[in-house]
């Protein structure tokens, strides 16, 4: 069942889903991504600074990049590349993530687009809630 707060007209499936999740370590993050997914598959050392794996939910196959050392080092960027996630926005998957591992998680506060006047807002998700910042 849905609530109220959480219908909105606005909210459209994105096409790609990309958070950063704060001080988490890799093995925590494959851990909760098998949580999710019927099977994650990792295609490189889980020492490097990008790691390709992944992601299987029943007939699709969602490549994920894991980028360790994102945003200032204390960040680890996932991006997952596909439209078939389990989530429609990056909010979703930020507030699924941080609730499940107890770190904060930032993303995007729209879909993602190149423009000269950016204003660096991202939303920032806790146990506690969300909250705007600038990053």
């Amino acid at each position: 069942m849905t609530h109220p707060t959480e219908q909105s007209g606005d909210h459209q499936r994105q096409p790609d889903i990309e958070v950063y999740i704060k001080e988490c370590s890799i093995d925590a993050i494959i851990s909760w991504l098998n949580s999710v997914f019927d099977n994650v598959k990792t295609h490189d050392p889980l020492d490097k600074s990008s790691i390709n794996l992944t992601c299987i939910t029943g007939n699709d196959s969602i490549p994920l990049t894991l980028y360790i050392g994102a945003a200032g080092k204390l960040y680890t960027s996932l991006w997952f590349q596909s439209d078939k996630t389990p989530w429609e926005t990056d909010i979703d998957c930020a507030t699924e993530l941080a609730k499940a591992s107890g770190n904060e998680v930032r993303c995007a506060t729209n879909s993602w687009e190149e423009s000269d006047d950016s204003d660096n807002q991202w939303w920032k998700v806790t146990n506690e809630g969300k909250t705007m910042v600038s990053w």
